[in-house]
């Protein structure tokens, strides 16, 4: 384009006017303002995001190791593009937003899970062994749904999205390499614990529990407004179009759109269009039947609103014939026999026709300019085009319909369906991921939900107010993935450890809104903020990309604390881990009556449902007389039951791995009628009804059996009881 350019400049002084217009000049256009946008409002955009990050957190260091480990994984990730000769493009240029998105939420989780330790009283040291036991299993699901999601992108047929894929799951790749070296590292060498003040509550924290008493108390409110707000936003959704309109970046006063338009007006469109007729016949096209059918072809061009010009081998033979036949004529007109364009090729070398007719004249080529610059115009007058085709021309001719201009709008077209349908295969394999690590499909289902909700919000708002669906927009989509997936996974780690340890649900969800409240809603609203300064480009691409990525972070934020608590309130999350964990010997599950009739996993699931105790030698589990309402079932260990008989705690028996005590109390609400204390290091599992009534709402095959072994063991209790009260009573007296 430079070489086009100093070739027109020594002219420019004799001519009204000259300048290059074109495909070619629109795609440089818009390389140049989006490298203009880059330069400008991308650091005014990692400015608002430090600055919002450093008031919301308090700390400038916790804003900028989000930015250093993000920055890094970005320099890893172009190097590597460079190394391997991939190029910057549409798809690939969106990389460095997604490693910042996903690179500072998961910063940000990790450095509230050191802060909470800290905050607790630990060490520097310990503070990040309490990170890493808290939030390493999550930044490590995270990883792996991501990068798999984003991978799969790669098996797209289309050349585009198969480097987006590739590169976008090498940078996550890098940034959980850097996130997990780089921020323990830092954290321990500038992480302070004087820094913090301990037990202090901070506005997240009380933003997170009065979020959690809404949530709470308005379960069913919630999930009626989700669902009305999506079938709304679905309705709106069914007006997206797919529509490809580069054209329709630029206002008018742009250099581009007046050159575009000078040649609309004078000339015909930049845009082209090639009919090609195909007779697979030698000569067809030397014959004056099927010159006409070019030529019908050429009348209906003409007529059609659609199209400017055409030009044709027909056209070449009307000059030809013209200047031969009656050079003064106003109009050019065909010859009228076979032997005349028979003869008139005989002067003609075939290179001066090449464009339009090949060698044995099988096959003609039509040229259409046009001046159609949204892909669903093009659609639509290339579907015109074709009925014409088939219902006007000779139907013994193959007739295709390519070019640039149908070449570009439906790679556009089919990339923007490719991104859908990626993006649909993402979700799929979250779910199977989830559901597989969780080892629950409802916890598959769990994951996918929240991260639908911004995503169809998000269509349905591009549907009203008519925003196409283009290479652009549909970027948008896999952002909404990428913060909600993130988002999702912590909440749903979180609430599996707090459920491991308060055995209530309530209590489990309460405190993982609190305790997720601080990074989901900091990092938030610091994305939100950095894309939104976007907007201020008055490239039409950046700046929808800007609003509409600012707009599903903050509904990505409001689905995780409003949509997930619901949904986590109706399911028991047990990872794989949990369960594998778990060891059971098969000694212990033959003869513990709680478990009769239970496989292996079964039981691990049910050890995992209560909670877990561990006693020292000597140590009193329960004492006699004492109110409870656990039972207990001895998992390691060895228990001694005592009662007390005349004031001193006899023996009764010694229970072994796999039985139960205290089930009385669980049952009649009694207070307790013995005393058990562990006879050497001993681990038992504690039940109550809040945990058997969770049990029950979970996993209703499971405690249908486990309701039945309780009542066997509590029937054998009382059967036993009444023996030896029996068998104490005088003979009178029975």
């Amino acid at each position: 384009m430079n070489t086009i350019d100093r070739a027109l400049s020594p002219i420019l002084g004799t001519v009204e006017s000259a300048f290059q217009v074109g495909t070619p000049y629109l795609r440089a256009e818009i390389t140049r303002r989006i490298h203009e946008d880059q330069r400008d409002l991308m650091p005014l955009a990692v400015l608002v995001l430090t600055l919002t990050l450093a008031i919301a957190l308090r700390r400038l260091r916790n804003a900028l190791l989000p930015l250093i480990t993000a920055g890094v994984s970005i320099i890893w990730t172009l190097g590597a593009m460079a190394w391997l000769g991939v190029p910057l493009d549409v798809m690939t240029s969106i990389v460095p937003a997604l490693l910042v998105i996903i690179g500072s939420t998961e910063d940000i989780h990790l450095i509230s899970a050191y802060e909470a330790g800290v905050r607790g009283g630990r060490s520097p040291d310990e503070g990040i062994r309490h990170m890493s036991s808290t939030a390493g299993l999550a930044v490590m699901l995270t990883f792996l749904t991501s990068y798999l999601g984003f991978l799969s992108i790669a098996t797209n047929d289309i050349e585009l999205l198969q480097r987006f894929g590739l590169v976008a799951s090498t940078g996550l790749f890098f940034n959980f390499v850097v996130t997990v070296a780089l921020v323990p590292s830092l954290l321990c060498r500038y992480g302070v614990a004087g820094e913090i003040s301990a037990g202090k509550a901070d506005g997240y924290s009380r933003l997170g529990f009065a979020l959690y008493r809404f949530v709470d108390g308005h379960r069913r409110l919630v999930l009626l407004g989700a669902v009305l707000v999506l079938g709304l936003a679905i309705s709106h959704a069914a007006n997206l179009r797919v529509d490809t309109n580069t054209m329709g970046y630029f206002d008018e006063s742009a250099a581009v759109k007046q050159r575009a338009d000078t040649l609309n007006r004078s000339l015909a469109g930049m845009y082209s269009i090639d009919v090609v007729l195909d007779a697979r016949i030698e000569g067809t096209f030397l014959r004056l039947r099927y010159l006409g059918e070019i030529r019908k072809l050429q009348r209906y061009l003409e007529q059609s609103p659609y199209f400017d010009k055409s030009l044709s081998f027909l056209d070449f033979l009307k000059v030809v014939h013209t200047v031969m036949d009656d050079p003064e004529a106003e109009n050019l007109y065909a010859p009228d026999m076979d032997e005349q364009v028979e003869e008139y090729m005989n002067f003609i070398r075939h290179e001066q026709v090449a464009a339009y007719v090949n060698p044995d004249f099988s096959m003609a080529r039509v040229s259409v300019r046009h001046h159609l610059d949204a892909s669903r115009d093009v659609n639509l007058a290339i579907a015109d085009l074709r009925r014409f085709i088939d219902q006007k021309l000779d139907r013994n001719l193959n007739v295709q319909i390519t070019g640039e201009s149908v070449l570009t709008n439906e790679a556009a077209d089919r990339m923007a369906e490719g991104q859908a349908r990626s993006l649909g295969l993402m979700l799929v394999i979250i779910f199977v991921l989830i559901a597989v690590l969780f080892f629950n499909l409802r916890a598959g289902l769990l994951a996918i939900i929240p991260n639908l909700f911004p995503i169809v919000i998000l269509f349905g708002v591009m549907g009203y107010f008519a925003i196409p669906l283009d290479t652009s927009t549909a970027m948008v989509a896999a952002i909404a993935v990428g913060i909600s997936v993130d988002d999702t996974m912590h909440f749903m780690v979180r609430y599996n450890q707090q459920i491991r340890k308060t055995g209530d649900n309530h209590d489990a969800i309460r405190e993982t809104m609190l305790e997720e409240a601080r990074p989901i809603i900091a990092t938030s609203i610091a994305l939100t903020l950095g894309f939104a300064t976007l907007a201020f480009s008055g490239f039409p691409p950046v700046s929808y990309f800007g609003l509409l990525s600012a707009m599903v972070i903050m509904l990505a934020l409001f689905a995780n604390f409003l949509i997930t608590p619901v949904l986590l309130s109706r399911i028991d999350l047990i990872t794989l881990w949990d369960l594998m964990s778990v060891r059971i010997r098969r000694r212990f599950t033959k003869h513990s009556a709680l478990f009769f009739d239970f496989n292996q996993w079964q039981i691990r699931k049910l050890v995992l449902s209560g909670l877990r105790e561990k006693f020292s030698a000597g140590d009193y589990i329960i004492r006699e007389g004492e109110e409870g309402s656990h039972m207990y079932v001895i998992l390691t260990g060895r228990v001694d039951i005592r009662k007390q008989q005349g004031g001193e705690e006899q023996r009764v028996k010694t229970l072994y791995p796999g039985q139960v005590f205290g089930e009385v109390a669980l049952v009649g609400n009694v207070p307790r009628t013995a005393t058990a204390v562990a006879l050497r290091p001993t681990e038992v599992l504690m039940l109550n009804w809040k945990n058997l009534v969770r049990i029950g709402r979970t996993s209703p095959f499971l405690a249908r059996q486990l309701y039945l072994n309780i009542a066997y063991i509590t029937g054998n209790r009382l059967a036993d009881v009444l023996s030896k009260e029996c068998a104490t009573k005088p003979e009178e007296s029975r």
